[in-house]
C-alpha cells in the first residue's frame, strides 16, 4: 500500500518529533534505535496531527458548522473502522515502527495509550505462534483463521461505516474524501 500524503505528515510528525524530543524524555519502556521515547510527547503529537488533519479535511469539504456537525462522527466511525481492521494510518505507522519480523520496534498502540483491535489482538497471537519453535501446523491454522475472520468481520464493519458516511455527502464531498483516501 503506497503511502499517501497524510501518512507521509504523520510519519513525520509523530516519529520525526519522537525523534527529535527524545533526548529530553524521561526514561520510558519505549525504545527505538536505542533512544527513550516519551508515550505523553508521542500522545501529544499524535493527537495533534489528527487535529490537524480533521481541520484539513472539513476545510476540504468546504462545510458549515452545522454540516460538520453531522459528518464529523461518521468520518470519526469510518477512521474507528479503518484502524480496527487493520487499513488506518495508525496502523500503517506501526508497521513502519516494527518493522520486519524479529526486528524488534516499538508497539505504536501502546506508545499512543490506544487498546489493540481485535484483528491486531489475533495477530499478535498468530505472531507467537509463528515465533514459537514448538507451535504445531494446527496451531498456526488455528490462528491464522482467527485472524482471518477477525478482519473479514472488521471490513464488514468498516464497509458499513463508509456506506453510512456516503449517504450523507454531496457527490462532491464524496469526492473529496476518496482523493483522501477515506472512502473507496
Amino acid at each position: 500500500m503506497k503511502l499517501n500524503r497524510w501518512m507521509a505528515a504523520l510519519v513525520a510528525t509523530v516519529v520525526g518529533g519522537l525523534f527529535a524530543a527524545s533526548a529530553m524524555a524521561q526514561p520510558q519502556n519505549f525504545q527505538q534505535g536505542g533512544q527513550q521515547i516519551d508515550p505523553q510527547q508521542a500522545q501529544q503529537a499524535y493527537r495533534q496531527f489528527m487535529d490537524r488533519d480533521t481541520q484539513q479535511i472539513r476545510e476540504q469539504l468546504g462545510v458549515t458548522d452545522e454540516e460538520w456537525a453531522v459528518i464529523q462522527p461518521r468520518i470519526q466511525k469510518v477512521r474507528d473502522a479503518e484502524q480496527a481492521a487493520g487499513q488506518g494510518q495508525l496502523n500503517q505507522l506501526g508497521r513502519l515502527a516494527r518493522g520486519r519480523p524479529g526486528q524488534g520496534g516499538i508497539n505504536v498502540n501502546a506508545l499512543l495509550g490506544i487498546k489493540d483491535s481485535t484483528v491486531q489482538q489475533r495477530q499478535a497471537e498468530l505472531q507467537k505462534a509463528i515465533d514459537d519453535p514448538n507451535s504445531t501446523e494446527a496451531q498456526i491454522k488455528q490462528r491464522l483463521d482467527a485472524v482471518r475472520e477477525a478482519k473479514v468481520r472488521a471490513m464488514q464493519v468498516l464497509a458499513q461505516a463508509r456506506k453510512e458516511l456516503i449517504e450523507i455527502l454531496t457527490q462532491r464531498q464524496e469526492a473529496i474524501l476518496f482523493q483522501m483516501g477515506l472512502l473507496e
